[in-house]
């Protein structure tokens, strides 16, 4: 068992910034911050990481959209 590493490039230096979780499959598997699986990130949210290169702090932040999907359409006439 280990950590799953999340990359987060830096936006001023372009330097390659890694955090870890265990919120993941532990598998020491690597994602980019745009394919990191919810539930790693939802364990990240909140953690502040440094750019070693440059200084620049950044704080991983998640957010939960709520959304309704319509599945199946009523029958018409329905004097509901």
């Amino acid at each position: 068992m280990g950590f799953d590493t999340v990359n987060i490039i830096c936006y001023f230096c372009n330097n390659k910034i890694q955090i870890q979780s265990k919120a993941g499959e532990c598998k020491l598997k690597e994602y980019d911050f745009k394919d990191a699986p919810d539930k790693i990130l939802v364990d990240l949210s909140g953690s502040e990481v440094k750019c070693n290169c440059c200084g620049a702090i950044y704080k991983i932040e998640t957010c939960t959209i709520a959304k309704i999907d319509l599945i199946k359409s009523p029958l018409m006439g329905c004097s509901g």
